[in-house]
């Protein structure tokens, strides 16, 4: 579980990085990858799919997870729309039960605190 949320915050921070390139649309050559970077992309290999949990239209998730993909094409994206409370809720069901399938949520991180589910 643990090295699942390991993963889990690295993608969501590798997801951002590709969302502030598309956004910057900037296309420099990329420094090499660290050995923790690799590790990082190899275990998305291995698990393949990103579940996200948002509020984002279509035509937005499009261009957000167009940019991802075109970086990452060998992750599947699965976005489960719903409101922030639902949402929330389901993620909050999820990390009771210890059975963890979301990797992304579209919600403020104040309300993950409050409910004890950040991890350093």
């Amino acid at each position: 579980m643990k090295t699942r949320a390991i993963v889990i915050a690295a993608l969501f921070a590798i997801s951002f990085s590709v969302a502030q390139f598309m956004f910057a649309r900037v296309y420099a050559a990329q420094a090499p990858l660290s050995a923790k970077q690799q590790a990082l992309i190899d275990a998305a290999k291995k698990e393949g799919v990103i579940d996200i949990i948002a509020t984002w239209r279509p035509s937005e998730a499009k261009g957000i997870f167009g940019a991802f993909k075109e970086a990452y094409p060998f992750i599947e994206v699965k976005q489960t729309m719903m409101a922030g409370a639902v949402g929330f809720e389901r993620l909050r069901a999820e990390f009771a039960s210890g059975r963890r399938t979301t990797d992304l949520i579209n919600t403020s991180i104040v309300d993950l605190e409050k409910a004890g589910m950040v991890q350093a």
